[in-house]
Order: structure tokens, then C-alpha cells, then sequence
């Protein structure tokens, strides 16, 4: 096929457009890349011939419907949509208003979400999570920073929503220096060296649900992370729990089982689970899994409505 594909392209950070670039070409895909600046109305005269329109968050209602029968158009919603936390209130009524407006002019929607997927009444949305860079994934092969060697790990903003900020500062309270937060700035080779250099990658208790998770799950565990994530109905689907991942059922679950992995002797157990979560991540849960899943549905529904 040959796809369109409208997103932030080299915006950097995890670089999960490029990771999505590179898939779908590697499936035998021609990938137009386009910026969402530039994706405005009179580029629709200029629309190269193609099968299929691939974004993210470009939000044109009025472009999008112009497109109608012209080509496929599918959106990859990667975000929660909706959460009950009043902190998120503003947040989640953008996200919601943006997928009130955009569902009707797709033909498939792909969100991370599965709760909102749930609730969705037009029979055109999926569950798809992100995935793992496969150009990038495992151990790392650089230098390991001293500053987080034998330490917790929490990679991610502490703003998102009341369990989340109770969660780091809970954190920051009971470990002290032996807490690691970083909120921003590090991606990719970065992260991998941050991971090496941690006894333990820790994930949040919220926001989570059975049907939600955060793509730091396929971050970490692609770069050899020992992973410990609140337990989620939908992710122990994919990861074998004590295996391949460790999950914690509460905050006191949690603080016992981090008691015992930052012990000396957890050394050969926390590799053991690292590195199997590492290869059952590249067996299933990069972004050409992800890629290839998705092009399968475009392709049956374009069977389907020839």
C-alpha cells in the first residue's frame, strides 16, 4: 500500500513516528511522510495517489472529510482519553472533543485506550498499544550512569493526576536519594543507559486500569528494564507475571516486594525476569507487530468494502 502518513515527524523524543515510518516500510509499505503543519486544506490539491491516510493527532474535521472515498483514513490515538480525576477534567474534555470531531471522518480508529474503546458506539475503533522500537531495542551498550546504579527508576511526568503525584512524592518520602525521578529529556540510548544502571524500573499505580497502560511498559522492557507495574488485567495478557515482570497488586504490595529486589542476592532473579521480558518483547510487542496488525485491518476492511 502506499500510506500518507501525517504525524510530528523527527519532533524527536521516543521518536515512535519514525519507529512507525520504519515498520511499515519494512512491511512492504510506501510511506509518504508528511507534517501535520503542512497537512492543511490546500494540500488536499496536492494529494498524492494513495491507499491509505495514517495520523495521529492532526485534527482537521473538515480536510478529513473532503477525503471521503478517496483513500482509507485511520487514526492511532496513543493517549488516555478519559479518566475519572478531576485534576484531568480539562485535559480529558479536549481529548474527548477531539474524538467526537474526528471518529466520523475515519473509516478506523487505533487507540491505547481500551476503556474508551469500550464505550465507542461507531464500531470503528480497536485497541492497538505502542510498542518498542525494534531499531533500538536491548541491553545497553553504553555507559551506565553512577547516579542511578543500584536504584528505583520512575521515568515519567509527575502531573498526571492525583494518584500519580501522590505516587511520586509517597516515593520520594519512603527512598529518598535512592528514588530516581527523571520527567523529561531522556529517550531512546538515554534511557537504555539510565535502565542498565537501575536495580528496578518502576511504573506508577495510575493512571491504570485493566484496559490502560503506559507505552513506558514496551520502553522499558525493550531496553532490558527489571519492571515492576501495577497489575493490569490487559497487560497480563502479554507478560507473564514473576517471569517476565513482576506486578504489584497496592502501594504495600509494592514497598514489600521493593524490599526484597534491592537486596544483593535478588541480583540473578531481577536479570532472569529482565531479560526474558526483553525477548518476549522483541518476539511480540514492537512497533512492526503493532504495524502489521494494523495493516491487516485496513486490508480486510478494504476487502470487505471494496
Amino acid at each position: 500500500m502506499i500510506v500518507l502518513y501525517v504525524a510530528k515527524h523527527n519532533s524527536g523524543g521516543n521518536d515512535d513516528e519514525g519507529a512507525i515510518a520504519h515498520s511499515l516500510g519494512e512491511l512492504g509499505h510506501e510511506v509518504i511522510k508528511i507534517h501535520e503543519t503542512k497537512a492543511s486544506p490546500g494540500w488536499l490539491a496536492k494529494l498524492p495517489c494513495a491507499d491509505l491516510l495514517l495520523f495521529h493527532k492532526w485534527y482537521n474535521p473538515a480536510a478529513l472529510k473532503r477525503l471521503e472515498g478517496r483513500l482509507v483514513r485511520v487514526f492511532w490515538y496513543f493517549d488516555l482519553v478519559d479518566f475519572p480525576d478531576p485534576t484531568l477534567h480539562k485535559r480529558c474534555d479536549g481529548r474527548m472533543r477531539w474524538m467526537r470531531d474526528v471518529t466520523p471522518h475515519v473509516e478506523l480508529g487505533f487507540c491505547t485506550d481500551g476503556d474508551w474503546v469500550a464505550r465507542d458506539e461507531t464500531h470503528k475503533l480497536t485497541q492497538l498499544s505502542q510498542g518498542a522500537d525494534s531499531r533500538i531495542t536491548g541491553f545497553s551498550t553504553g555507559e551506565t550512569s553512577s547516579e542511578t546504579a543500584g536504584e528505583v527508576l520512575f521515568t515519567g511526568v509527575s502531573n498526571g493526576g492525583q494518584v500519580r503525584s501522590s505516587f511520586v512524592e509517597e516515593m520520594k518520602a519512603k527512598y529518598g536519594s535512592r528514588f530516581h525521578h527523571v520527567w523529561s529529556g531522556v529517550y531512546r540510548e538515554k534511557l537504555a543507559d539510565l535502565i542498565a544502571g537501575s536495580r528496578i524500573t518502576v511504573a506508577p499505580d495510575g493512571p491504570v486500569t485493566n484496559k490502560y497502560w503506559s507505552n513506558r511498559v514496551y520502553n522499558a522492557l525493550g531496553f532490558g528494564a527489571f519492571l515492576l507495574h501495577p497489575w493490569c488485567e490487559g497487560l497480563a495478557e502479554q507478560y507473564k507475571g514473576g517471569r517476565e515482570i513482576v506486578y504489584y497488586r497496592n502501594r504495600n504490595h509494592l514497598y514489600s516486594l521493593m524490599e526484597f529486589f534491592l537486596q544483593d542476592d535478588s541480583a540473578s532473579y531481577r536479570q532472569d525476569i529482565a531479560k526474558a521480558g526483553l525477548e518476549r518483547t522483541l518476539r511480540e510487542h514492537t512497533y512492526s507487530h503493532r504495524c502489521r496488525k494494523l495493516m491487516e485491518a485496513v486490508e480486510q476492511l478494504s476487502i470487505s468494502h471494496p
